[in-house]
């Protein structure tokens, strides 16, 4: 019984390759991956759910070739809903809490609510930077508080070539 070979993918338009029985249109694939990118807020899951080959959707992006323009434009876009998406999350589990189960001996006994202090601090310094970004002052000074100075030592060696 022979062996059937595995087909490569069909090449249909300029670089862009679709699986066997893939009848998505360019825009359609593409639209297909900016839908679930905004629900995501992450390139390599999209790209998952969308069945687009992550290096199909950095094609996509190339600045370079003039085609590209209108889903640069269209990411760029998607892009600030799934940071929407991403910060509603963000929020949810810092201020509303996310429930937890409570186990014991292997049954859930109760419930907690977490709440996550490190998620509101990073909600603030979004929210509000000038009052809650990090501070950080790095000075370096010699004895006394006074300049650091170097001092410079340049030794010169002759040698005497038997004259």
């Amino acid at each position: 019984m022979a062996r059937s070979k595995k087909e490569p993918p069909k090449k249909v338009g300029p670089r862009r390759y679709i699986k066997k029985g893939d009848i998505r249109t360019a825009k359609e694939i593409q639209d297909d991956f900016l839908e679930q990118y905004e629900a995501l807020g992450n390139i390599t899951l999209a790209c998952k759910k969308a069945k687009v080959p992550r290096r199909t959707f950095y094609n996509w992006m190339d600045d370079k070739n003039e085609s590209n323009a209108a889903f640069i434009e269209a990411f760029e876009t998607s892009n600030k809903i799934a940071i929407g998406t991403l910060e509603a999350e963000l929020h949810r589990r810092a201020v509303t809490g996310v429930r937890k189960g409570i186990f014991y001996k292997g049954k859930k006994v109760a419930t907690e609510l977490q709440l996550s202090d490190t998620l509101l601090m990073f909600l603030l310094k979004a929210k509000a930077p000038e009052k809650y970004k990090d501070r950080v002052a790095n000075e370096h000074s010699g004895p006394d508080g006074k300049p650091i100075t170097h001092d410079v030592t340049h030794h010169v060696i002759f040698t005497d070539n038997g004259g």
